[in-house]
């Protein structure tokens, strides 16, 4: 038997578990830093297969697939309408869906990840294939890189404002010393005429 990629029945409904390619490809599934997901295209967006690396957002297999509503519930709320419509729309545009949204950890905590998603045929009806991918870390230092880029900005409109005060200041002085200049030359010319005069 041929483990020539091309020769797999892709297919089918289950590919044959002796073939040295299943193991490769289970391997890669298993491995990969990121999560593999497989959904139909119900109204709940039932997962029918999710991969081991699901465990990082505290959430077991299982518990992904046996719960419907597990996907929706671990959806922030305030992304949620988002990633649905999105998902809605890849079904009408049968074009790849890539969002990114924030995830709910069964621990309380956040994640960004990016879905990257399509739909692929499996003879009468069709699938979500698709994969999560934690971006938190990028997420935090894009963050972290435009809260330093905001203080900055608010340092340079303080610098700013102090250096115009200090412009200020010194454009008086410089007119009380102009004031103090012609007060002397009046005296000076005053005091001058009168000795002249007298």
């Amino acid at each position: 038997m041929s483990s020539d990629a091309t020769d797999l029945p892709l297919d089918s409904d289950t590919l044959p578990t002796d073939l040295p390619f299943y193991a490769l490809f289970r391997e890669l599934v298993t491995r990969i830093p990121a999560v593999c997901y497989i959904c139909k295209t119900d109204a709940l967006w039932t997962a029918l297969y999710v991969s081991p690396q699901i465990k990082q957002f505290g959430f077991s297999q299982s518990d992904w697939i046996r719960d419907p509503m597990l996907f929706q519930n671990a959806i922030h709320v305030d992304d949620r309408d988002t990633v649905m419509a999105r998902a809605h729309e890849l079904l009408s545009t049968k074009r790849t869906m890539e969002i990114e949204y924030r995830l709910n950890a069964r621990d309380g905590r956040t994640f960004w990840v990016r879905d990257c998603a399509s739909l692929v045929s499996q003879g009468d009806h069709e699938l979500v294939h698709g994969i999560l991918i934690d971006i938190t870390k990028t997420r935090q230092a894009v963050q972290s890189l435009h809260d330093s880029h905001r203080d900055l900005e608010a340092l340079v409109r303080e610098r700013t404002a102090d250096l115009a005060a200090e412009r200020g200041v010194l454009q008086r002085i410089i007119d009380l010393q102009e004031e103090e200049r012609c007060l002397v030359a009046h005296d000076i010319h005053d005091g001058f005429v009168q000795d002249v005069v007298g």
